[in-house]
């Protein structure tokens, strides 16, 4: 069977500027035998002459549709909603697996120059990381002379701790709490509507990397709703100050668009390459298995 790699496709999302493959990723699977086809797109990152100087074929956006059966779809994130059957085999970052309904700096920053709780206005894509940091410099040297040589505390939650169960105070005593976890299951909740009435609450910026909003196991359920890069913060209705913001935008990565997509398409790469022989791939088997699950579970 010639397995072959079709197109990227655009998920629709605004400011979303990621892609799948970069022409790094494209050019190693050029190399390794495999036809590449890459969708045209005026918003990806990569412009698409990166993409036809490794070797890749150009074609219109939006024709995976149409293409032969045989052609295997990599994208982004999750397809728009439409009526018709799939036909592929779709390679993508799902949101759907777990029954679903870094940027810290920027929030400290904001929150420094504007205590009283003003929304974070709308932000933009950084073409590389160091104007970013460069941003990020300026407006924190800017908020802490205004806050008399203050900085904020800043709690960042990378994995689930066993240890001990939730709410924790530390994380209602900092200034700014980031939660990165993978959440597979139920937990206590870090932080809730309860835990906010404290009166040592310091806590005034949550950015919630995760974003699992709509999952039943969140394990920040102050908040319902997903903010944008318009609107990225989301207000939770506190009983007494600081105001308290939560930053819970679901493709927050691609305020770096490049190096997130070098960064993700990198890790991928070898499971990609491992497509041709995907029947006896551990990994690719294993994404069958789950997919097989999750589908059973729906309604008949």
């Amino acid at each position: 069977m010639k397995l072959r790699t079709n197109s990227e496709f655009s998920s629709g999302k605004p400011l979303e500027h990621r892609s799948a493959l970069t022409p790094t990723t494209t050019k190693a699977l050029l190399d390794a035998g495999y036809i590449v086809n890459i969708e045209r797109s005026p918003e990806r990152i990569f412009d698409d002459s990166e993409f036809k100087n490794v070797g890749a074929t150009l074609v219109p956006e939006g024709s995976w549709v149409d293409a032969p059966t045989d052609h295997i779809v990599i994208g982004l994130k999750e397809l728009p909603v439409e009526d018709f059957p799939l036909k592929h085999t779709h390679v993508q970052f799902a949101h759907c697996y777990k029954n679903q309904g870094g940027w810290e700096d920027l929030a400290a920053a904001w929150q420094l120059r504007h205590p009283a709780g003003e929304p974070l206005p709308g932000v933009s894509s950084y073409a590389n990381e160091g104007l970013l940091i460069g941003d990020v410099k300026e407006w924190l040297a800017n908020g802490s002379r205004k806050a008399g040589g203050k900085l904020p505390q800043v709690l960042v939650i990378g994995a689930d701790s066993q240890e001990r169960s939730g709410p924790f105070s530390e994380i209602i005593e900092s200034d700014i709490f980031v939660n990165c976890i993978y959440l597979a299951s139920s937990i206590p909740p870090f932080v809730d509507m309860k835990s906010l009435e404290s009166p040592s609450r310091k806590l005034s910026v949550v950015c919630d990397v995760s974003c699992d909003t709509t999952n039943p196991y969140n394990p920040i359920p102050i908040y319902t709703i997903n903010s944008t890069f318009a609107n990225p913060t989301v207000p939770v209705k506190v009983k007494q100050n600081p105001p308290l913001s939560v930053i819970s935008i679901g493709h927050l990565p691609s305020l770096l668009p490049r190096e997130a997509s070098e960064a993700f398409s990198s890790a991928l790469l070898p499971s990609l390459l491992q497509l041709k022989g995907r029947k006896k791939s551990r990994v690719w088997q294993q994404a069958e298995q789950l997919f097989s699950e999750k589908v059973a579970t729906l309604p008949k």
